[in-house]
This record gives structure tokens, sequence and C-alpha cells, in this order.
């Protein structure tokens, strides 16, 4: 029989994913329906026939793919009791280390899916400017996408103390070889002001920043 913590991370990831994909569904939908909206040349470049990047996309999309699977598994498998099937392999802690494991994991996630998705609503809102963009999200890190999955991928491990939360780990070599990427295509096409940029912020993490620190905003 699983406990009442089990069906509450359930909940709680049953909840992440509905909000998760709800919002990215909306987003989709508002840039699809936007006018005169073009694809980017690094999406252009990305998905051209490119030996290193494919593997690069199809390692950080098998582990993204992996991640949401994981969820589900496990909220099935809570909600039709079929938890012991899992509990196995599951890593037993003391329960204060547990209660505090499952606290940080479900903020890494919540705090992940935020970043996430405030940096693609505003990537969205801004998609048909043309513009380096250096707002929102951006304004700290340069991939914050990116930073929000490594986020998700890590919660979801101290969350479930399970193999299968491992998995998605996978992912994370793939989008910064991506990352690599974008941030040659972007100074190539920006030149100065990316590197600029670059000088001061983080790929993945904030840069302490300076009181002087002046960043480029747009209307």
């Amino acid at each position: 029989m699983f406990s009442s913590s089990e069906v509450v991370k359930a909940a709680f990831l049953g909840g992440f994913v509905s909000v998760f994909f709800i919002v990215n569904l909306v987003n989709a939908s508002r840039i699809l329906l936007s006018s005169g909206q073009r694809s980017s040349r690094i999406e252009r470049e990305t998905f051209k026939g490119n030996r290193v990047r494919s593997i690069q996309l199809t390692i950080a999309g098998f582990g993204t793919v992996t991640y949401f699977a994981v969820i589900v598994v496990y909220c099935i498998s809570v909600f039709v009791g079929l938890f012991e099937l899992l509990s196995a392999w599951t890593v037993d802690l003391h329960p204060t280390l547990s209660v505090c494991s499952d606290v940080v994991g479900a903020t890494f996630i919540a705090v992940g899916c935020f970043i996430f998705l405030w940096s693609i609503l505003e990537r969205g809102r801004r998609s048909n400017l043309n513009k380096l963009v250096t707002w929102g999200a951006f304004r700290y890190i340069r991939h914050p996408s990116y930073a929000g999955y490594f986020l998700m991928f890590t919660g979801l491990v101290l969350l479930l103390r399970h193999p299968m939360a491992l998995l998605p780990l996978v992912a994370i070599p793939g989008y910064v070889g991506l990352a690599t990427f974008e941030e040659q295509m972007l100074i190539e096409e920006f030149g100065e002001p990316y590197l600029k940029y670059q000088r001061r912020t983080g790929r993945f993490l904030p840069k302490r920043r300076s009181p002087r620190t002046d960043v480029s905003e747009a209307d």
C-alpha cells in the first residue's frame, strides 16, 4: 500500500505536468497564429544534417521525453495501486532527510518550471522582433530554458529517489552542446553586442552583477 506522501508527490507532479503543457500549448498556438512569424536562423541551422548536432538533439530529446514519461509512469503507478512495483528500488532515507529531499526536489521542479516557462513566453512574445533577447529571464542567464530543465531533472531525482529518475539526466550533455552551438551562431549574427552580453551574464547560472552593469532593455 502506498503512503500518503506518495499521493501528494504524484498529485504535485501531475499538476506540474498539466501546467507545463498547457502553457507551452498556449504559447505555441500564439506563435503560430502571429503574423509574419518565421523560424530563426538558429532553428534552421540546428535541424540541418550535421552529425554532431543530430546526436546532441537526439540525446537532449530522449532525456526530455524520458523525464515526462517517468513522471507519467510514477503517477499512474501511485493512483492505480501499483507503486509496490517501484518502491523496491526507491532509496530509503531517514524520515527527516526524506522530507528535506522531497521539499528541495519539489522546489527545484517548481523553480525550474517557472524559469523555463518565463523564458519561452518572453521569447515567444518578442519572437517577431528579430532582436537579441536580453530581457526577462535572459537578463540573468543566456539559456534559461535549458537551466530550467536542469533544475527540473535534478528535482525529480531528489523527489523520487528512484533509479528511473536518473535517466533524464542524460539530456544535460545534449543541451550543453546545443547551447555552445547556439552561442556560436549568435556571435555570428549579432557580433559585439552578443559578446558584451556574454561577458555580463552566465550561461546557466547568473553572474554576480556590478551596480554599474548596464543591461540593455527593449520596450
